[in-house]
């Protein structure tokens, strides 16, 4: 895995608005660099490509002892990378700047973390702004399932081996069970790192 500096991320985006200028015209805005968080956590695209990529996804309520929602999975996770929707670069262009969604999925279960993916950087911003959660609940005994909603990003941390990113959410009782209203729930996603796909 690989983190890069604040300065080397900003320097990749404005050459990427530049080269947006040349192919498309200079209508075309420049993002404004104020807007950038001051020192994102990124993760190279390498890492999450791992051929041998794991983790864990964890949920814990701090106010509910029910085993549906304080319970811990580890094993593989599946990445997958989603066709970009925006129009196809046209005849003559000298790169592809589009933007796509890649998802790193438990597979022990349907819970996700899915990163934008610039055409042009080898790396994934870990924030509220290009990264969203895909969270999942064990069933309650019987008819009790719960269903997590509200999700908000609350930190993420890393080394060169792995990275750690927690949410908040609340938990909301579906048929019978035995916890009535929301429960508030942190969600931890960790990803490892394997070895490189080859």
């Amino acid at each position: 895995m690989c983190f890069e500096t604040d300065d080397t991320i900003k320097a990749r985006l404005l050459r990427k608005s530049i080269w947006a200028l040349l192919l498309f015209g200079f209508s075309t805005q420049i993002p404004a660099m104020a807007d950038e968080p001051s020192m994102p956590i990124r993760i190279s695209t390498h890492f999450l490509k791992s051929s041998n990529l794991t983790g864990s996804y964890t949920v814990q309520s701090p106010q509910s002892k029910v085993p549906a929602l304080n319970f811990s999975i580890s094993g593989p996770i599946q990445w997958s990378e989603s066709p970009s929707n925006e129009p196809a670069p046209g005849p003559g262009a000298i790169a592809d700047f589009r933007d796509s969604l890649g998802c790193a999925t438990y597979t022990e279960t349907n819970a996700a973390l899915c990163f934008q993916i610039m055409g042009d950087v080898m790396s994934v911003g870990v924030n509220s702004r290009e990264m969203k959660s895909q969270v999942a609940a064990r069933d309650g005994e019987g008819s009790c399932s719960y269903e997590i909603k509200n999700t908000q990003f609350i930190k993420a941390t890393g080394n060169n081996t792995s990275v750690t990113v927690l949410f908040s959410g609340n938990a909301v009782p579906q048929g019978d069970c035995p916890s009535t209203g929301e429960q508030p729930v942190q969600i931890q996603f960790e990803l490892r790192a394997g070895s490189p796909a080859g």
